[in-house]
């Protein structure tokens, strides 16, 4: 009846003259036309495949919940190939025997959010009291730091008590299905994370397909020079390469999309079937495993349009909150490229209190036991590496390693096979908001300790976006540290910000926890153990695309030495650049969904410009090299000309009717 009242209002605004008048020169549709013209532009799904999207007829007619559905996923189950059947049966494994643990009455209690959060407030005033136990005088002889912690975690808290009273009334009052209703009527069946462009995921083939040539490159050797007769002159360079950066954050936005109500029955099996989990085969897929892959459904589906594998690797803490996923290919790769894998965190929903609470749990815990030295983010570090007290069940950390090996242990066999040479995986890393903050932590731990990976796996770049700071000075100084040898030179860990609507503070998460150690020059005045001294890992990628001119990006902190080159395989089709044009202009919102996201653009800037969305269109407005030639006075140099193969196949030729750039390069 809320919907419907809603709808009401906004059709009677929308058929007023003057709106009519204005609707009528802008030609904005209605909001059944949106969504028609959102079912026609996306993916079209061949007779083969095993999907089915959701609003189409054949899945209408099926009976929920009964033996036509399950045909339907036992037909993907079936799809899948052998090693992710094994990865997911691991992983439903790993969910339902943690759920056998936390079966009695006060476990159940410690999962409630109310719980979490006193728990997290406690754990806060509990380190404070130590240290103040420990510095008797801090409020005299650190002044600052005492106020940091007085006004910020106090503000933080205070929002997150109002936060969760709100939250619990909500569920009593039924919003969550309210919101899940609009995303399946109105949302194009995204979640509201995806809302501010409900088009995000339709023809997306071109953009992963010209990334795939990055994905396979050998890693840039950046030798040092030994001989008289070796250059000195050029040189090294850095690629931030759009493609990639794009498909990433495809990745990243794709994984929201998990059904945490299948993930919680897929746990609950435990109770009402003690043997569920109990066996690891996955020659048949037990109910547990079947109900894993009906909230990962949308994962593998696009994985399936995009060439690529998926798989789910582990959950972290809580099951209704983030996860590791990875994309990966070693099938469909050529003689002359290499497999690879790329690592996707899920960051915060809006829905999702337990989330909010990682983020909030900024208080900062010695990251000495995985990172070596230095201090970390308690909810992003605690969420990746759980203590030794925790109550985890497994250590999420080896379970992304464990799936790592195996992907690139199969894929070395393959290409042996094949090729007649075992080749090695490369690696990449990506997140969104909480999963960006989780991702760098990760992206450190394998700069820390490269033996993990083994000598099939060779790690390639990170990209994270919205990002918040996640350490101290000391551990941002160690990453440097590593990422600075030598053997690491040619890696590098972009930290993308978004400038969109907000051209002054810009994406709001990107500064949060307030920290001042992001600059060497400012880390020798801050003390340890200081707020302020929380510091950002790796280069930050502003987007401008409302800049004066281009190249609508500005690279901050890039390592002394380096170029860096921003580059992409090709311009954008001039459909793309009419549509970025079509969606920048102010339409009228026809639907509670566009009235949403039109209230965040226009009334908290800062909050729009974190939206995954918002991300990707700032992306497609970025200048930069590309394949075929960059304009330099009035003469298109070749590729053979710049000589730019660091991280690309050299000898390829475009074809004659490969389309010419207009677009100058831009080297820092």
């Amino acid at each position: 009846m809320i919907l419907h009242f809603l709808n009401q209002v906004l059709c009677t605004l929308a058929g007023s003259r003057g709106f009519s008048r204005v609707a009528a020169i802008m030609k904005i549709p209605t909001m059944d036309e949106a969504l028609e013209h959102s079912k026609a532009d996306r993916d079209e799904l061949p007779d083969d495949c095993p999907f089915r999207y959701h609003d189409s007829k054949q899945w209408k007619q099926m009976s929920k919940g009964g033996d036509d559905e399950k045909a339907y996923y036992l037909n993907i189950w079936n799809s899948l190939s052998q090693l992710q059947k094994v990865v997911l049966s691991q992983h439903a494994t790993d969910i339902i025997r943690a759920s056998k643990k936390r079966q009695t009455f006060s476990s159940q209690i410690k999962a409630t959010q109310t719980y979490c959060l006193l728990e997290s407030a406690a754990s806060l005033g509990w380190s404070s009291f130590v240290l103040l136990c420990g510095a008797p005088f801090a409020l005299i002889t650190r002044p600052f730091n005492v106020f940091y912690m007085v006004a910020y975690f106090g503000s933080v808290y205070s929002f997150l008590f109002v936060a969760n009273v709100a939250f619990l009334i909500a569920h009593v009052l039924g919003i969550g299905k309210f919101i899940r209703m609009l995303g399946d009527r109105q949302g194009a069946g995204w979640s509201p994370i995806n809302w501010l462009n409900i088009n995000i995921f339709n023809r997306k083939q071109r953009i992963i397909k010209h990334a795939r040539e990055a994905f396979c490159s050998e890693l840039p050797s950046f030798e040092p020079a030994t001989k008289i007769d070796d250059p000195h002159s050029k040189r090294r360079k850095l690629q931030f390469n759009v493609d990639v950066a794009r498909s990433i954050l495809l990745m990243c936005s794709i994984v929201y999309e998990r059904d945490v109500r299948f993930v919680e029955k897929a746990a609950s099996g435990a109770i009402s079937r003690p043997s569920l989990g109990d066996s690891d085969s996955p020659s048949e897929p037990n109910e547990g495993v079947l109900y894993l892959l009906k909230s990962e459904e949308y994962m593998y589906r696009a994985g399936y349009l995009w060439d690529l594998r998926f798989v789910s690797m582990a959950d972290f803490r809580k099951l209704t909150g983030p996860f590791a996923g990875a994309f990966y290919d070693y099938e469909k790769v050529g003689a002359d490229e290499n497999p690879f894998i790329v690592i996707v965190m899920k960051g915060t929903s809006p829905d999702n209190f337990s989330e909010w609470l990682m983020d909030c749990a900024c208080k900062f815990e010695s990251a000495g036991d995985f990172l070596a030295t230095g201090l970390a983010h308690n909810g992003f570090y605690n969420t990746l590496f759980p203590s030794k007290t925790s109550d985890a069940h497994v250590l999420p950390y080896m379970r992304i390693v464990e799936t790592i090996k195996m992907i690139a242990g199969q894929a070395a066999e393959y290409t042996q096979q094949k090729y007649g040479r075992a080749k090695k995986t490369n690696l990449y890393v990506g997140g969104h908001s909480l999963g960006a903050g989780i991702a760098q932590l990760l992206y450190a731990r394998f700069l820390e300790s490269p033996d993990d990976l083994g000598d099939q796996v060779v790690l390639r770049d990170g990209y994270v976006f919205g990002t918040p700071r996640a350490c101290d000075f000391k551990l941002a100084s160690r990453v440097d540290f590593n990422m600075n040898k030598p053997m690491n030179q040619g890696r590098q860990l972009w930290r993308v910000a978004n400038r969109a609507q907000s051209p002054i503070i810009g994406d709001v998460v990107t500064r949060v926890p307030p920290g001042f150690a992001d600059k060497r020059e400012i880390r020798c005045g801050l003390q340890e153990g200081s707020y302020y001294a929380y510091a950002a890992i790796g280069t930050r990628v502003d987007l401008t695309p409302n800049a004066l001119g281009p190249p609508f990006y500005r690279i901050e902190d890039a390592p002394v030495g380096h170029n860096v080159e921003v580059y992409k395989k090709a311009d954008e089709s001039e459909n793309e650049f009419a549509r970025a044009r079509e969606t920048s202009k102010f339409i009228m919102p026809r639907d509670i969904v566009q009235l949403s996201m039109w209230a965040v653009t226009y009334l908290v800037p800062i909050l729009h410009d974190h939206f995954p969305a918002s991300y990707m269109d700032s992306l497609y407005k970025v200048q930069a090299k590309t394949a075929y030639g960059k304009l330099k006075g009035n003469k298109i140099k070749s590729k053979s000309e710049q000589h730019t193969g660091h991280n690309f196949k050299t000898g390829q030729h475009p074809t004659a009717a490969a389309p010419t750039s207009t677009t100058p390069g831009r080297d820092k």
